[in-house]
């Protein structure tokens, strides 16, 4: 997850559960430090800092622009698919 949402995760549903039997792998975003205050098992993805978000994506597929290139071709065909996010278009 992004160093956003790890900032937020305390507030998600079982997030006890998730910090107990998962490690959480947290890629840098700029702006947002990462900051463990739930003791959990966290692992820093090192990779660039791009400037993509779920959110971002999300609004691309709203707006009915491409994803291509932000996701693996097989998350795309899966939204296309499965028409996930499509009831987020606007009409």
């Amino acid at each position: 997850m992004g160093s956003d949402s790890f900032q937020n995760l305390g507030k998600w549903k079982n997030a006890e559960t998730i910090i107990k039997n998962h490690p959480i792998i947290v890629y840098k975003r700029p702006g947002f430090e990462i900051e463990n205050k739930l003791n959990a098992r966290v692992e820093i993805m090192n990779a660039p800092l791009l400037e993509i978000s779920a959110t971002h994506i999300r609004e691309l597929i709203k707006t009915g622009k491409s994803i291509k290139y932000l996701v693996p071709p097989s998350v795309e065909e899966e939204i296309s698919a499965s028409g996930l996010f499509k009831k987020l278009q606007k009409k």
